[in-house]
């Protein structure tokens, strides 16, 4: 049973403590709709026939095109794509200065180098009888290792009809073609679902351990194409960078670009790093949302955005951190995943990281 103390204090067993995030199995959660993977170069592919639910994620993984000049783009539709000059759109590259135009007959949503990886996660809200809203963020590979450091953009749009969603699709709006194997999945979820069959697979939950004190380490998970990571931790002592290290990896084989607090981007210097910086800590409470293509025989992509509560209280704004990177080890795939305090100081009890994952 739980129990009321004094102060508003909980007491009760580790059973009856709340579960952060989805366990696997509950109802409700996001449920695999459609996704095609493409077998051979083309400038449009879609995922036609959707449940109509009032929110989508898709999951784009771009595995390059063959030219230098052209981004790709979202477009939905009823019924069909839908490719007349009804779509508006805003974005930004690199933490550059907003672009945004109306009467486009898309949504930019990745940038464009040649035959480099890109993926995306984005998000659109489908209500009936209003414009359908959306907005993704998406990592570019640039040239391949970890000299490299990738770049980023996120994107926002619209497609403006009062017409329900049931197909997405992606588009480089040219003759110009993406490559083999790129894929889109996108996953629905309303609130009267009530189903069991979630995408997302809960692969470990680790809690702060006082043997361990600077580091959540998920120890060995299942191999998965795409990985979603949260993480809440609560710090002590003087920080440096909270960090990812893969597989146990500590060699030179990572690199990162991020934007700290809307700045300019900056990149890990040197380009080659031992770890992934997720966020630049100290004595505080921070909070980390962050997305892995884990594609065996090539670099794997993340992308993390992370929240710093800063001074405690209503007078002090938190901090941010914008993070794309790259884990520039091509065999395998990620099979473990340690969050770790790269500076000194450590995790306070409390802190909690949670791996989900899918093919």
């Amino acid at each position: 049973m739980v129990e009321w103390l004094a102060g508003n204090r909980i007491r009760g067993t580790s059973a009856e403590k709340p579960v952060f995030g989805l366990p696997s199995g509950s109802a409700g959660g996001w449920k695999l709709l459609g996704r095609n993977k493409i077998g051979s170069a083309t400038s449009d592919f879609n995922v036609p026939s959707l449940d109509n639910k009032r929110y989508y994620m898709i999951l784009t993984n771009i595995q390059g095109k063959n030219s230098s000049g052209v981004n790709w783009q979202t477009r939905m539709g009823n019924g069909s794509i839908n490719t007349s000059s009804i779509y508006g759109m805003r974005y930004s590259l690199n933490g550059a200065t907003d672009s945004a135009t109306d009467n486009q007959d898309y949504i930019q949503s990745g940038t464009n180098p040649t035959d480099q990886p890109q993926f995306s996660v984005g998000y659109i809200a489908n209500i009936s009888g209003q414009s359908k809203l959306y907005m993704s963020r998406d990592v570019n590979q640039q040239t391949a290792g970890a000299g490299n450091a990738p770049k980023r953009g996120e994107y926002t749009g619209k497609w403006k009809s009062n017409d329900v969603v049931d197909v997405i699709g992606a588009t480089t709006n040219s003759s110009y073609t993406m490559s083999a194997d790129s894929e889109m999945v996108v996953l629905g979820w309303d609130p009267t679902d009530t189903h069991t069959d979630n995408f997302w697979e809960e692969l470990a939950s680790v809690e702060y351990n006082a043997s361990t004190p600077d580091e959540l380490d998920t120890g060995t998970i299942t191999a998965k194409k795409y990985l979603w990571v949260q993480a809440y931790v609560n710090t002590t002592g003087t920080q440096d960078n909270q960090a990812f290290r893969f597989n146990g990896n500590t060699g030179n084989n990572y690199c990162w670009e991020d934007s700290q607090d809307g700045a300019a981007d900056v990149g890990s210097s040197p380009t080659a790093y031992n770890y992934l910086r997720t966020c630049v800590g100290d004595d505080n409470n921070n909070f980390v949302n962050a997305f892995i293509l884990n594609n065996s025989g090539q670099d794997k992509l993340i992308m993390s955005s992370a929240v710093k509560q800063s001074t405690a209280g209503t007078g002090v704004a938190p901090e941010s951190n914008e993070t794309v990177g790259k884990f520039t080890v091509q065999s395998g795939q990620i099979t473990s995943i340690k969050l770790w305090q790269s500076g000194g100081g450590s995790f306070a009890s409390g802190a909690i990281m949670k791996v989900w994952g899918h093919d």
